[in-house]
């Protein structure tokens, strides 16, 4: 299932229609070919930034990235107030993933995350699906995206007709599953605000090159159950040898973390890793096995939110 969208770059705020054109056409190519060398000095574009990262990403060596080559980008602002954007990574009209940037304080931006498959976060697929849930009509709905870090991520649904007539009160589902969050408004300023002032982790080297990276076969995150039964397994003393050697022995690492004051608990596998000149290490997440995306985010992010369990 796919629906196109036009996602409005200036306000930020969606009203969701039936038929819709994707993004803001800014096609950015990955050739899969090296980049020739730009002064370091140089202010790039947006576009300019998300195709150098591009780049590297679709020539990563565990070759995880392939579909990315020859691939285009699309770009579209997220959330009120953030300095962030969405960039869909596509191949004609299917999405084969997709990279999160954030605008930098005195110039430049940061990869933040970044992922592969056709359902990036906040696709209308997605949205479409947890509307059906929820028992709403897309009929005068708006739907914004809220956008904090990668692991504080909804669509805010207002409005909307139920199937009785009434008038909705406003929900909150996940960017990336469409599950709806038990939260409220107040919750979700309160996660907000406690993270409003965080360092931005991830990707901050506009030139950054990819040193190394490994993948294995997507698991169930949920076909055992170790953060029930046994204490965290720490990763802090070295995560880039402890995640190789998970890999190389086919270990079922999974990452656990719980928000909004413990209302929410998310479970995911652990299937790979990207490190980058400079040090900055991303993991690769399934949310279950065989997933319609995987997600790549800061090591550093993940570490002080959750746990991780062998």
């Amino acid at each position: 299932m796919r629906t196109s969208w036009k996602i409005a770059t200036a306000a930020t705020v969606l009203a969701v229609m039936l038929s819709m054109s994707s993004g803001a056409d800014a096609r950015i190519y990955a050739t899969g070919q090296a980049m020739s060398t730009l002064d370091k000095e140089q202010d790039l574009s947006l576009k300019e930034q998300a195709r150098l990262w591009a780049e590297q990403l679709a020539n990563s060596p565990d070759g995880a990235f392939a579909e990315w080559k020859g691939a285009w980008a699309s770009t579209a602002a997220l959330g009120p107030g953030t300095h962030s954007w969405l960039v869909l990574m596509r191949r004609g009209q299917s999405v084969v993933g997709y990279m999160i940037v954030y605008a930098k304080d005195g110039g430049g931006y940061v990869l933040g995350e970044y992922g592969i498959g056709e359902y990036p976060p906040f696709s209308s697929a997605i949205l479409k699906s947890a509307l059906t849930r929820l028992g709403l009509s897309e009929t005068s709905m708006k739907a914004t995206r809220l956008y904090i870090h990668p692991l504080l991520a909804a669509w805010q649904i207002s409005g909307g007709i139920a199937g009785i007539g009434s008038l909705t009160e406003n929900h909150y589902t996940d960017a990336y599953s469409g599950e709806q969050l038990p939260i409220d408004a107040g919750l979700w300023a309160t996660a907000a605000a406690q993270a409003a002032n965080a360092d931005k982790h991830g990707v901050q080297n506009a030139h950054a090159s990819i040193s190394s990276a490994g993948a294995m076969a997507s698991f169930d995150p949920y076909g055992r159950l170790p953060w029930l039964t046994q204490s965290p397994y720490s990763i802090a003393a070295d995560p880039l040898s402890i995640l190789s050697d998970a890999l190389r022995d086919n270990s079922e690492l999974r990452y656990v973390s719980k928000s909004f004051q413990g209302k929410m608990t998310y479970v995911w596998s652990v299937t790979g890793y990207t490190e980058w000149s400079g040090g900055e290490l991303f993991i690769s997440l399934d949310s279950e096995e065989n997933a319609p995306v995987r997600r790549y985010i800061p090591a550093s992010l993940l570490q002080p939110l959750g746990s991780f369990y062998l």
